[in-house]
């Protein structure tokens, strides 16, 4: 009898690999993803970059025309922080599209703040222009 107990109780012990009682059941769920943006997640945003990048075009070609056809005329130093915010969006809009899973968070918080410096720069040129 005292043989069969020590069997069952080191049994368990002398079989790495299977699960045993509560060990298997309390194990740590997997650590997640790099970044946890599906790719859905990020598909859609990246069209929404792209989108939001072909308004800004728009916007910045139409303010060209009226600058031509009303004779306005916009400062030097504001022309130049649109040109420079436009280009910084556009470099960070390509960032988007390209980011790996390492590098998305990044990739998302530049182009939002090239977003809002531009949104910046813009404001700046149509109050100078009123």
């Amino acid at each position: 009898m005292k043989i069969l107990t020590a069997v069952v109780l080191i049994a368990p012990l002398a079989l790495p690999g299977l699960p045993t009682g509560t060990a298997a059941q309390s194990a740590p769920p997997p650590p997640p993803p790099a970044s946890s943006t599906s790719n859905s997640d990020r598909e859609s945003y990246t069209r929404q970059t792209q989108n939001d990048m072909h308004d800004w075009q728009q916007k910045l070609h139409d303010l060209g025309d009226a600058v031509k056809t009303k004779g306005q005329r916009v400062s030097s130093d504001a022309q130049e922080n649109l040109n420079r915010a436009w280009a910084n969006a556009q470099v960070q809009a390509e960032k988007v599209r390209t980011a790996t899973a390492d590098g998305w968070d990044n990739a998302k918080a530049g182009f939002q703040k090239a977003s809002r410096d531009l949104a910046d720069a813009w404001d700046r040129v149509r109050n100078g222009n009123k």
